[in-house]
């Protein structure tokens, strides 16, 4: 990070100096206080369960510099007790935050790419870094930092020598948007898909695909917005959306369309404008995330030869579609979350990795509403095109997957479990030698326990 003065956090933030020297500056900005570094600003976060005000004075001992407080009364405002230190009173804290945030974005006149989508960003945002850092150098979101608090703690990464930054952008809230991208202010935008994933919150496919739209609200007329194509939601929305509209996918309407698709257990190519391209992982759904790096780079004036070594440079992201071996048993962790959509392109790599028997296991997919139980039944008739073995369900929602999937088709085994342990326990029970395994569920059921459990026992 740039260092910023207390004169320049006190303008972005229009915040009011209780005492400290206005000239002295910061480095780092932490929300968590153990992370507190020299130079740090700290900035306390009232949440449900805690409000990080009660961490001032030890944050200040352990050597932050700067701090935030949205308090009135703050037992800290004294001289005498920190005389190298700065404490600001702003309005909200997250608030001021973002204010900062959008502050330290405007010293960059850089390329920054913002991705969003119902599924596959993150897969897409870390591929993406894979191929610009050939020509460019490139920061990219960490983690999950993609929210509106996520968000400005990943700008304050981007230093003077960066050339690129590719920025995940992630909403489960009406107007969200909103404010993330007043903070990234992406000049490239990418939309991988229109899913249900939060339609609890934004009641509709059509909200949500408005919602991901305002991704455009900072993009100029010439500036590129890139599109799966193959998303009817998109490709009927995305020329009113702005100027410039870029079409990637597997059909013929598309403008950057991959053609020829071969996949293996370990690979995945395609052929783009008579190039072959290749990444390191199966699935096809994968290549719509490949596509749109493929496209950007080549907006961007990256050659193909560069293109293909970052592809090929992309090694997985954890949790999700993320492929471990242990001893013979293969184990396909997509444990980070979960949608109608991604459920599809996990069993369908399922299928397409497995050599012997074929287990599902499938917890619940939250945040979908009144609707729920509606289309977590959808997902099990689906499965009347699948070939697996055994199917094994976790929680109430996901019940209603099982009974479709028995419905529609008859010549495999279902379990139905209330718990992560009682899944386990059949899983442990039922292992063979060759089976292929697929882990899957919202981030809330807490399914990754079934992934840690499983290397245990397989280790």
């Amino acid at each position: 990070m740039i260092p910023i003065t207390v004169t320049e956090i006190l303008k972005a933030t229009k915040g009011k100096l209780l005492f400290g020297n206005s000239k002295l500056y910061v480095n780092n900005v932490q929300i968590n206080s153990r992370k507190i570094k020299k130079n740090s600003l700290f900035v306390p976060i009232v949440g449900l369960k805690v409000d990080a005000h009660k961490f001032l004075k030890l944050v200040f001992e352990n050597g932050a510099t700067v701090c935030f407080t949205q308090k009135e009364n703050c037992t800290l405002n004294s001289k005498e007790n920190f005389k190298s230190k700065a404490l600001i009173k702003v309005n909200n804290t997250c608030r001021a935050l973002t204010n900062l945030a959008m502050y330290y974005r405007k010293k960059f006149p850089i390329y920054l790419i913002g991705i969003t989508g119902s599924v596959g960003k993150t897969m897409t945002k870390d591929i993406m870094a894979c191929v610009l850092k050939q020509k460019l150098i490139t920061m990219k979101t960490q983690g999950n930092l993609n929210s509106n608090i996520g968000l400005p703690l990943t700008m304050f990464e981007l230093e003077s020598f960066h050339q690129a930054a590719v920025i995940e952008l992630g909403i489960s809230n009406p107007n969200e948007m909103d404010e993330i991208v007043d903070v990234a202010k992406p000049n490239i935008a990418v939309i991988t898909n229109i899913g249900v994933s939060h339609i609890e919150n934004l009641k509709s496919k059509e909200n949500i695909c408005l919602e991901k739209f305002k991704i455009t609200k900072y993009l100029k007329k010439n500036e590129p917005l890139f599109l799966n194509g193959d998303d009817d939601f998109l490709f009927k929305f995305g020329k009113k959306a702005h100027e410039k509209v870029i079409f990637f996918g597997f059909k013929d309407r598309n403008d950057i369309r991959a053609q020829n698709i071969t996949l293996t257990k370990k690979n995945t190519k395609f052929v783009f404008d008579n190039e072959e391209f290749l990444i390191r992982i199966p699935g096809k759904n994968n290549v719509y995330s490949a596509l749109a790096c493929v496209a950007v780079a080549f907006y961007l004036g990256i050659n193909a030869d560069d293109i293909k070594i970052g592809l090929a440079s992309y090694k997985g992201t954890k949790m999700r579609q993320e492929i471990v071996k242990k001893k013979s048993i293969t184990i396909i962790n997509d444990s980070y979350n979960s949608s109608p959509d991604s459920i599809e392109s996990a069993i369908d790599l399922l299928n397409q990795i497995a050599s012997q028997r074929k287990i599902a296991v499938l917890a619940d997919i939250l945040e979908l509403g009144k609707n729920s139980n509606k289309i977590h039944y959808s997902v099990g008739e689906n499965f009347k095109d699948k070939s697996i073995d055994i199917l094994i369900t976790i929680g109430n929602k996901a019940k209603e997957i099982a009974l479709a999937a028995k419905a529609k088709k008859n010549k495999f085994e279902v379990f139905k479990c209330n718990k992560n342990e009682d899944a386990f326990k059949i899983l442990k029970n039922i292992l063979k030698q060759n089976d292929t395994i697929l882990v899957k569920g919202s981030r809330g059921t807490k399914i990754d326990e079934i992934i840690k459990e499983l290397y245990k026992i397989l280790s």
